[in-house]
C-alpha cells in the first residue's frame, strides 16, 4: 500500500480526503544558460514528481500562487 504526504504539512493524506490536490513540479533553470529546464526538487523514493498537498494546506498553496 502506498501513502502519500503532504509537501506542506507532513502529514499522510487520507484516501477520503477529497479536497486534496496533486501539482506538477516546477521546473527551473539559470537565466542566462543553455542548460534544459530541470526539477526544482527530486523525489527520490518514488517516480511521481509531483507535488502533494491534503485539504487543509490546499488553501495556502493557492492563496501563495494567485497572490
Amino acid at each position: 500500500m502506498m501513502a502519500y504526504c503532504c509537501d506542506h504539512c507532513k502529514k499522510v493524506i487520507d484516501s477520503e480526503d477529497i479536497e486534496a490536490i496533486e501539482v506538477k513540479q516546477p521546473y527551473i533553470r539559470a537565466l542566462f544558460s543553455d542548460e534544459d529546464f530541470v526539477p526544482a526538487k527530486r523525489n527520490k523514493h518514488n517516480e511521481n514528481q509531483n507535488v502533494h498537498y491534503c485539504g487543509e494546506c490546499k488553501m495556502d498553496y493557492l492563496t501563495e500562487w494567485l497572490a
